[in-house]
This record gives structure tokens, C-alpha cells and sequence, in this order.
């Protein structure tokens, strides 16, 4: 891993959502890291301390949507690069690589059928406690490389399906083998692109992209796997259910009609912005991925053949989804 330079005060916010997460086996909100540490130093900027962050260690500054309210509640997190970083973190970082020895072994046992792992199985196999298998299941949730889909039944109780990649972990038995290991992966991702670069840019810093996770566990095995029509289907999915889900819409109302209802301007169930224009620039932003993008893809065969061009949806869409979270639940119409 290659080192990285902190002042003081990132350390301390570091320190303040990883302290959380050590007791509790959940990520801290926003409001609660700033409320923890304005109380020791009421004078700090917690926003411009988040601004400031290296890429690749926390929820990255864009993502808390500072101008929509209710961004305060939302869950900080950490990588496992950045619990490294952590005074007091061994226990956990230790949990972490025997899960992944597990899930490495697990994937490679000669039944091809039990290439599952659950909150249960390290409770039963590693003897590990349910306050650390609930911190295991956050962070494979951050964490690249390990999982094709992750999903939680609560009270801290998760099931992943391991991904291929998780192979290319085989010989970690340290947390600094799995940090080189990682850093390994992050330079081999950005090596050059075998697609034709004709009349475009190759952007090689790929690896430090934050996605929302509902994107990463629906569509980011289908990405890899160049299965771009898949990708993008799931990925506007996704934004269809996660609008009907916080509006508390019926199954019945589908597609831009869930997005017209959810977000009218004049009487919203979800609310983005007061301001009417933005409201409703929200709503057609949303109405047009579902039209343009899931609509066609519901209906035939597109072949799209990019991985640029996939990539935008799946970044559109999880930028979107951020929205979606933060938005207000006005009630019904």
C-alpha cells in the first residue's frame, strides 16, 4: 500500500466513524461524526475536512449532496485502507482477512454450488461474534473484487455470492499482503483499455470511482463481464424501485409514471428541492433514464457495445440513486 499523507484533523474524522463502527458494527451519520467532534473542537469545518480527503478512503465529499436537506443523516463509511489508518483497528482488520481466507477457500471447495457466503457461516466456522460479522458484511460492502451481489436481512444477518476476483486474494494472510494485493489489482485496472481509443480519452484513474452501492451489487459483475445491456437494464431497475420504495408507490404504477407521481413539482412525495425548477429538473432527469435507457432495454435487444458508454449509465444512475436517498418523503399526494 502506498503510504498516505493525513493532517491531523483527517485523522480525526477517520478516527471518529472507524471508533463508531468498532463499538456498534454500524457506520456512523454525517451528523453524528460532525456532533462527535465539534464537542472536543467546536472551531473545525467537518464539510471542508471531507472535501479535502485522498480518493479511495470514505464517502467521498459530491456524495452527501450538501445542498439537499436530510444530507445529515446519511451513513459515512470507511475502506479497509483507511481502518488501517486507525489507531485501535488490528481486531478488526484481522476479522476481515480471516473472512477473506474463508470466502477464498469457500469459493474453491469442489462444490461449485456453495460459492455463498453468510453472516452465519463465520459464526459457525470462525467462531466469530455477531458484532464482527456484522462489521465483516460493511465491509465487503466497500471493499472491490469479492462479491457479484450482497444482501441484508437485518439485525446485522447478510448473504454475498462470491465473485471470481476473489481468487486473486488466494495467498493473503496479513492485512498488509491484502492492502499490496489491493494496490496491485488498483494498478493493474488502470493499465490501458483494449478497446479502441479512436476520437476518445482513456481515463486511468478508474479505480477511485464511488458508486452507490445498490449499483455495485446489481450491475458491476455485469459490467465486468461486458454484459453492457444487462448492466444498464438493472442499473435503471434499480432507480424504478428505489422511487417506488421511498414514495411507498403500489407495484401497479411502473416506469415514468412512477417518477411523475413521486416528483411532481407542484405536490411532491419525494422532495428534492423547494425550489420548483430544480424539483422539476430532477423529475425529467429521472423520467428520461427510465425513457431512454430502461424503456428500450425492456423491450428489445439494444447491443450496446461501449463499456464507455455503459459506464456513463451506471455512474448517471448511481448519482441519481444518491438523490433518491436524500430526497424528503413528503407523504402522499
Amino acid at each position: 500500500m502506498e503510504p498516505v499523507n493525513l493532517n491531523d484533523q483527517q485523522r480525526l474524522y477517520l478516527q471518529t466513524i472507524f471508533d463508531h463502527f468498532h463499538e456498534n458494527g454500524k457506520w456512523p451519520t454525517y451528523s453524528n461524526v460532525e456532533r462527535t467532534i465539534l464537542q472536543t473542537y467546536p472551531d473545525l469545518d467537518i464539510d471542508e475536512i471531507v472535501k479535502s480527503l485522498p480518493p479511495g478512503l470514505s464517502k467521498p465529499f459530491n456524495a452527501y449532496m450538501f445542498d439537499v436537506p436530510g444530507y445529515a443523516n446519511k451513513d459515512t463509511f470507511l475502506t479497509v485502507p483507511a481502518i488501517y489508518l486507525c489507531q485501535g483497528s488490528q481486531e478488526d482488520l484481522t476479522d476481515f482477512v480471516r473472512a477473506i481466507r474463508f470466502c477464498v477457500e469457500r469459493y474453491n471447495s469442489s462444490d461449485k454450488e456453495k460459492r455463498q457466503v453468510s453472516s452465519n457461516d463465520l459464526i459457525t466456522s470462525l467462531d466469530m461474534s455477531e458484532l464482527s460479522t456484522r462489521k465483516i458484511g460493511l465491509l465487503l460492502q466497500v471493499e472491490p473484487l469479492i462479491f457479484t451481489s450482497l444482501s441484508s436481512e437485518g439485525e446485522g444477518n447478510w448473504q454475498c455470492t462470491l465473485s471470481r476476483d476473489i481468487r486473486r486474494y488466494r495467498d493473503v494472510q496479513t492485512i498488509e499482503q491484502y492492502l499490496e494485493k489491493r494496490e496491485r489489482l488498483k494498478s493493474h485496472a488502470s493499465s490501458p483499455a483494449t478497446e479502441p481509443t479512436q476520437r476518445s480519452i482513456v481515463v486511468s484513474e478508474m479505480w477511485n470511482l464511488e458508486i452507490h452501492p445498490q449499483i455495485y451489487a446489481r450491475c458491476w459483475h455485469l459490467y465486468n463481464a461486458r454484459k453492457y445491456d444487462d448492466a444498464i437494464l438493472n442499473a435503471t431497475k434499480v432507480l424504478e424501485v428505489a422511487v417506488r420504495t421511498k414514495a411507498h408507490l403500489p407495484e401497479d404504477i411502473v416506469g415514468a409514471a412512477i417518477i411523475n407521481r413521486a416528483f411532481k413539482p407542484d405536490k411532491p412525495m419525494l422532495r428534492y428541492s423547494k425550489i420548483e425548477a430544480e424539483q422539476e429538473g430532477v423529475m425529467s432527469l429521472l423520467r428520461g433514464m427510465i425513457q431512454v435507457f430502461k424503456n428500450p432495454q425492456s423491450h428489445r435487444f439494444v447491443g450496446v457495445q461501449s463499456k464507455t458508454e455503459c459506464l456513463s449509465v451506471l455512474l448517471m444512475c448511481s448519482n441519481l440513486l444518491y438523490v433518491i436517498d436524500n430526497a424528503e418523503y413528503a407523504g402522499v399526494d
